[in-house]
């Protein structure tokens, strides 16, 4: 099994179906504990994810415009990724459109 994980940038690390919308999920287990390098982290692995969903490469998902991004982070994502929102994508025939991006708080049980 691959892992999931932020310092992963290549892999997307979850695909959920929810109410037929599609949501890319984003594991930060907090591994890196630099915040600047974890927003880098991020944005890289964001822009695959973008590119994913622009070059139709999630073919199984039914429709990758109406898809939306949720980020689940160990610590508070304020503190890292504060005013993140949303992804811009421009798709393989041009057309330019945003997809939402969320947090989920899940703090580590192991502390």
């Amino acid at each position: 099994m691959e892992s999931l994980m932020l310092e992963e940038p290549n892999i997307i690390d979850m695909i959920l179906d929810e109410q037929g919308q599609a949501v890319l999920v984003v594991v930060d287990a907090a591994i890196t504990e630099d915040k600047v390098q974890r927003r880098k982290l991020l944005d890289a692995k964001l822009q695959n994810y973008a590119k994913a969903l622009a070059g139709g490469n999630l073919k199984d998902l039914p429709d990758p415009q109406q898809a939306k991004i949720r980020i689940v982070c160990a610590d508070p994502p304020e503190a890292v990724y504060g005013g993140l929102n949303s992804l811009s994508i421009a798709s393989s025939n041009g057309q330019a459109y945003t997809i939402p991006v969320t947090f989920q708080h899940l703090p580590s049980r192991y502390g």
